[in-house]
Parts: structure tokens; sequence; C-alpha cells
């Protein structure tokens, strides 16, 4: 083995090994006895360096080789020769149009520097090129890297052809390394394809043409989605094709005038279909009904063609939807609020309240403006007169009769300047709230009174409130003439219907000689022959039999009823 190492310029070559291994086999086979020594790079332009191979004493267990030394075994010198120059790897720059389209070029210096160096772009036709930078600098620390020019092509608005545009590309003198200032400018030639072509020959070249196959020099687009209405397969932008909304019966030409399921294209919302000033696009309640359109939806709940936010009537049951929410509309148009309404740069109705949670009476999830609602109706109207009696009802029947209000009330006033107070159920009242009303152990508050119920839909907003008049009118005085108080389950008691509900009254009987027996207040048909006098002879105070006279009078001076009973116990 003999060791060999490297003196003078040892940057410009490396080994491959620091020794050269002679095997006994291979001592007279140079190629089996290489050593591999290879040029580096420096990036610097220094032209040939030479290097000197060193070779060192042999180490070997052969006697004969083993006193070899350093001198006996040859030094070779080497030579790297250079291939670093002065100079730009520039890239060829793909073509650019006059439509705007852009090429990137890259820079690069071909050797390393000590001091930054400059270059300086000149542009020779700045109507058909534009340059994104004047100039680039490398420095000692990024002299590698390649930077980058942008160029863009430029319209000349000319009908001409292709230009070839050119770039000057120049090392500045006063900021440079070494011979880098001396290099030569270099010309960057950069193709701008022409564009302006007029194909549809309307004085608009086609790259500015919002129709380039149909002449339309006045360049409209009512959509203004890019595409000119003469072009336009739906030129309103309301997403339904043009033929589909002649066939439709709609209009092409109003982006709020579609039906919703013919639509198959992208709705652009440039219209503005309240005519409040702002367009779609913008506004948060395009129908300005006081629901905002992210809670109303894209969708259409009834079918008839008008999505959610844009239809006043989004279940179609004949309510506006801005009723059905529980907001103002004193005017009855569907729109929030009332008269000329005013809204904020949002679209959104000022003023008026709205934009709350839309009521959902019956709790279902569903609100009322999207549920569809029948409008009720009586199915039986309750009596109009109706005879008192102590334990009454009172019946009415509507339909439908899920999700209605119903309340019943009393008059406090007169028939003509009535007074109307809601009835509440308690010990005599119950079904206040219902269409079935009763009575039980009612008194003369209730005898002569005049009633109402009232049955509303609170499902549907528009419809009014059905109301039935009732009467309670005192019934019929029907006091029979003879009763047979005898204990025996039958005809015991003298029992008179019609008499409650008539109003404060007495009641008085007498024998024949005109002796009070029996008087009462609040009679309530449980007289059974005895007398309540105090002139009573009668140890039990049971009147014999015999006819007895009786005498009614009303404290509000109702005619006096009188007449005769027979009081006839079987022995």
């Amino acid at each position: 083995m003999i060791p060999v190492t490297l003196t003078g310029e040892t940057d410009e070559v490396s080994l491959q090994a620091t020794f050269v291994l002679i095997e006994q086999e291979n001592w007279n086979l140079p190629e089996e006895n290489t050593l591999v020594v290879v040029g580096q790079d420096d990036f610097i332009v220094d032209g040939e360096q030479q290097v000197t191979l060193v070779t060192s004493s042999p180490i070997t267990q052969d006697v004969n080789y083993g006193s070899l030394n350093a001198i006996d075994v040859a030094d070779v010198l080497i030579t790297n020769s250079d291939d670093d120059q002065f100079g730009l790897e520039i890239s060829t720059p793909m073509p650019v149009s006059e439509s705007g389209s852009t090429t990137l070029i890259s820079i690069q210096l071909q050797s390393i520097i000590s001091t930054s160096t400059r270059i300086d772009f000149f542009n020779n036709d700045p109507d058909e090129i534009a340059l994104d930078v004047a100039q680039i600098t490398f420095t000692p620390e990024n002299w590698n890297v390649p930077q980058y020019l942008e160029i863009t092509g430029v319209d000349d608005f000319d009908l001409d052809s292709d230009v070839l545009a050119t770039v000057l590309v120049q090392i500045n003198t006063e900021q440079c390394y070494s011979d880098y200032c001396m290099l030569s400018p270099i010309l960057i030639l950069v193709p701008n394809l022409n564009d302006d072509f007029d194909t549809d020959l309307d004085g608009i070249f086609d790259h500015e043409d919002n129709c380039i196959s149909i002449p339309n020099p006045n360049q409209e687009d009512a959509d203004g989605d890019g595409i000119g209405d003469l072009c336009d397969e739906d030129r309103d932008g309301d997403g339904v094709l043009n033929n589909q909304e002649v066939n439709d019966n709609t209009n092409p030409d109003d982006p709020c005038d579609f039906l919703f399921e013919s639509a198959t294209l992208p709705f652009n919302n440039l219209g503005d279909c309240d005519n409040d000033g702002v367009l779609n696009n913008i506004d948060t309640d395009d129908d300005n009904d006081g629901i905002a359109d992210t809670v109303e939806g894209n969708f259409d709940v009834d079918q008839d063609g008008i999505p959610n936010y844009l239809d006043l009537d989004s279940d179609g049951d004949g309510c506006f939807d801005v009723q059905e929410a529980g907001f103002e509309d004193a005017d009855n148009n569907g729109v929030l609020g009332e008269g000329s309404i005013e809204v904020d740069a949002q679209g959104r109705v000022i003023n008026f309240g709205g934009y709350t949670q839309p009521l959902n009476f019956d709790d279902d999830g569903i609100p009322e403006y999207l549920s569809f609602s029948s409008q009720i109706s009586w199915i039986t109207l309750p009596p109009t007169s109706v005879d008192f009696n102590e334990n009454m009802s009172i019946t009415a029947q509507v339909s439908p009769a899920v999700g209605i209000r119903a309340q019943w009330q009393i008059n406090e006033g007169s028939p003509e300047a009535p007074l109307w107070q809601d009835l509440e159920d308690d010990f005599i009242v119950s079904g206040s709230q219902t269409t079935q009303l009763s009575f039980t152990n009612a008194d003369s508050t209730f005898g002569v009174a005049q009633l109402r119920l009232r049955v509303e839909n609170p499902l549907n907003r528009c419809q009014e409130t059905l109301v039935a008049l009732v009467d309670i009118g005192p019934s019929e005085l029907r006091i029979p003439n003879a009763f047979s108080p005898d204990n025996d389950g039958v005809n015991d008691f003298w029992v008179i219907e019609g008499l409650g509900g008539r109003g404060e009254y007495s009641l008085r009987i007498f024998n024949r000689w005109e002796m009070l027996v029996y008087r009462s207040n609040n009679y309530t048909s449980d007289w059974d022959g005895t007398s309540n006098a105090q002139n009573s002879n009668n140890r039990d105070n049971a009147l014999p039999d015999g006819t007895y006279f009786y005498i009614i009078e009303w404290t509000d001076g109702s005619p006096v009823v009188s007449g005769y009973v027979y009081i006839k116990r079987r022995r």
C-alpha cells in the first residue's frame, strides 16, 4: 500500500482514496492499480490550476519494497482546466399576446462574484410589451439563485400582425464585479401575438367583444355576466334559458319573472326584485317581507314557480308571509310596514320591526308562513237563543278542529253598546276556551245574558275570526198545581221549572185563610208541604191536605205570578 496526498491548489481536485493498494497477483497489472482524481468546479474564473499528487513510503511486508522511501516513489503533477466564465444564463421567453398574457424569463450568473452586480432592462417596444421590473441585482450571497423578469403583452388596438418586441439586457458599469463589467449587452426577442380581430365586423375587437359572432356595437349585457344579450342564452341571468321562458310564458328580460323549477343555469342574482334600489346579490330581503332570505331559503314550498325568498306567500294559503310571521303589514300588501318604506344598505326594511323568529303556533318546527293552513268554517253553529238552566251546555263545531283558538265571552254592556269580557273557567263555568261551554249550578247572573263564541285560526292570521251570538233568556215558567209529599219517591216535592235566572224574587204560599205558611227568596224546588212560617200550629210543620195559594213577586217589577197548588197525601 502506497499512501498519497495533494499539495498546491487542493480545492481544484479531489481524491476518491488516500492510498493505492497493490495486491501480489496484480503487481504487473497497472489497470488494476489506479487512483481516481476528480476535478472540482469552484465557479471562479481563475484559469488552469496545478496540483501535485505526493506519494509516501510504501507500507508492505515485502522485503524488496519495504526498504523504499518517499523519494523512491514518483510524484505526479495534475492540471485542472478552468471551465468557468463570466456570463449570463437567460432562458428563452414564450410568446405573449395582446390579450395581456405574460411570460417569465429566468436570469442567472455563470460564475461567483465578490461584489454586487446590477443588471438593467430596457424595453425597446413599450407599445407591444411591458416589464415588471427595470433592474435586478445579484450579490455574493445569491449569485447562483435565478431571478425573474415578467413580460406582459400590450394591446395596441391596431389591426396589425404579430410583432417581435425586444428587451435590452445590460450590466450596469457602475455596480458590477470584475469582468462582468465588460460583458456586452444582450438582446431578448419576445413575440407579441396580435389578437385584434373583429369577427362580426361590429367595430369591436374580439378580445373585448362580449358577443364575437353577432354584431352588437352597443354591447348590451343586462345580467352583467360578460356575455352580450344577443349571444346570451339566459340574458336576464335568472337561471332559465330564454327559449324556456318563452314556453313558460315568463319574461326572458326580467330576472324576477321566472319559474323556479325551470332553472337549469346558475342564478347571478343581479336584479332588484323588490324595487328597493338594492340589487338582489346585496339585498338580504329580496321581497321586503321582513323575513331574511337566508331564513326563507332557496326553495319553492308551494310549487308555484317562485322561490320562497321572492314569494310573498310561500305556502300558498292566501295569507302573506309577513302576516303569518307575526310582523306588521297595516296596508295588507305583503310588504313589511306601511306606505312608502325605507331600506338600509343591505335591503332590510327599517323602522317597522321584523327580522325576528317567525311565529310557529303549533310548535311543529315549521313556521306558519311555510305551513299551509285551510280556513276554518262552521260545521254547527251554536243556538242563537238558549233557555236558562242551572246546568246547561252550549255546543258548536268547526272544521278543522285542530289548532284553533276558541273563546267564550259575555256582554257586560248592553245589546246596543256591548262590552265583551272573556269568560274564565271556575266552579260554575267550564270549557270557556273550547267550542262547548258548560254551566254547573248557575245563578241568576246568567239568567238573562248575551254570550258570543269567537274562533280564530292562529295558523292563518289572514282569516277573519268566526263569531256566533247566543242569547240566554229565562225559561218558560212551569208551575204544577198539585203534588203528593208522602215520601214514596214520586212527586214528593213541588217542582217549579224556569224560575231560576229571572232575577231576585220572593215566593210566598198561603192557606185558604190567607195565613203565610211558606216563603223563599231562592227556591230550589224542594218544598215538601211543610211550613217554615212562625205561625205554624203543627209540631212537625206538616201542612194538612188541601188547597194553597202562591204568589211570586220580582224585585225588578216584572209581572207578579200567582195561582194555587193542591197537597194530597196518600193514606
